[in-house]
């Protein structure tokens, strides 16, 4: 009963803190929605904290896994840094968001490239998918078979090469080929689509601004009050056990 008390006394304490940040949390969000000139309903502001979390979600999940891949594959943990600054100076150069952009120096890592040579052909590959106009992925996914020898893909782009044999030497010649398309992918933000897709990825930017506070709220104050309760339920779990009380005989009882 000791162990109860004490719980209890820590769980309210958390509600406080939760009150506080909750209280400074909506605040915030309020704020930065009134700085975007938008009206919120409870609703909207439910689904907008919902949308937000999704997308520091994905923006955490694309970073982790390119960190995970330089560490493991190339052992180049030391270059995470490097590639993702790279993510986010070619997002405001051009029209494809940093997550996708770091999804693609992901593959590449994956493949065998190493940190150095991601740097130089990234770049390259978001031209080549703003010149043909096709998704990032499709254009990366090219590129790796060029470089691996499996060049008909490129036949459509002009970039068709013979197989040398060597990865590291069709890596090369393709790294050549492709400057045909330099500026390729900072040329279409001067078009509607391209502005109206770098304005869609300043909007993700600062959802996922918010939903990283929406996790610090949570891990803050939210998490610790969940523990304080679970840890509650364990403790009246194992008196009810000592007292040898089940739920048949919980529910038995006449209130």
């Amino acid at each position: 009963l000791q162990n109860v008390n004490t719980k209890l006394s820590e769980t309210r304490a958390e509600i406080k803190g939760v009150s506080s940040q909750m209280s400074h949390g909506k605040q915030m969000a309020m704020e930065l929605a009134g700085g975007l000139g938008i009206a919120f309903g409870i609703e909207k502001v439910l689904e907008f904290g919902k949308a937000s979390f999704e997308a520091f979600m994905e923006a955490e999940e694309s970073a982790h896994k390119l960190e995970f891949a330089l560490k493991n594959i190339t052992n180049e943990g030391g270059s995470f840094d490097r590639l993702n600054n790279l993510a986010g100076t070619l997002q405001e150069k051009g029209i494809f968001d940093d997550e996708s952009i770091r999804n693609t120096e992901t593959a590449l890592i994956q493949f065998g490239l190493t940190a150095d040579q991601v740097e130089a052909l990234t770049p390259k590959i978001l031209d080549l998918a703003a010149a043909q106009g096709i998704p990032l992925s499709d254009a990366t996914e090219k590129v790796i078979k060029g470089i691996e020898g499996q060049t008909r893909g490129l036949k459509t782009a002009g970039l068709a090469f013979d197989d040398t044999g060597s990865k590291v030497d069709n890596y090369n010649v393709l790294l050549g080929k492709l400057d045909k398309f330099q500026g390729a992918n900072a040329a279409s933000l001067e078009t509607t689509a391209g502005a109206m897709a770098k304005f869609k990825n300043s909007i993700n930017d600062a959802m996922e601004k918010v939903g990283g506070m929406l996790v610090d709220i949570y891990n803050s104050a939210l998490k610790p009050w969940a523990d304080a309760l679970e840890s509650i339920f364990t403790v009246f779990g194992n008196l009810a056990h000592r007292l040898g009380l089940t739920s048949e005989k919980v529910s038995g009882f006449d209130v």
